[in-house]
């Protein structure tokens, strides 16, 4: 990404360039922090609205996001985002609550990763 983001400095309106910019981004976001739409939760068989979920999200890629770059989901087993998570809280000033949501969402969504949803 930084070479493209130099390139883009060189030369603002290559197309090509800007292209697989956005595509590029699109695939980094498939990979952390897929967003939560209708088809993403019909393909991983959820219930309801999904409003918890894309709060999980929100807190991951604001408040996760404020300190570090957000990781490939396959990066960490479940236990280990749960330790990672709760390792971060305090200094993120999450809530109990917060956490939940947060891990309920990287579950289902590293899930959906395993399984190619999006791709």
């Amino acid at each position: 990404m930084t070479a493209i983001e130099n390139g883009l400095k060189l030369c603002a309106d290559h197309k090509q360039l800007r292209a697989l910019k956005q595509e590029m981004n699109a695939m980094f976001e498939e990979r952390t922090s897929p967003p939560v739409t209708p088809a993403f939760l019909a393909a991983m068989k959820v219930q309801g609205t999904g409003e918890t979920l894309a709060e999980g999200r929100k807190l991951y890629t604001t408040r996760c996001a404020e300190c570090h770059d957000l990781e490939m989901l396959d990066s960490r087993s479940m236990d280990g985002w749960s330790k990672a998570v709760a390792a971060m809280s305090r200094r993120a000033n999450l809530k109990d609550a917060e956490q939940s949501r947060i891990l309920e969402y990287l579950g289902i969504a590293a899930a959906a990763v395993a399984a190619g949803v999006g791709q």
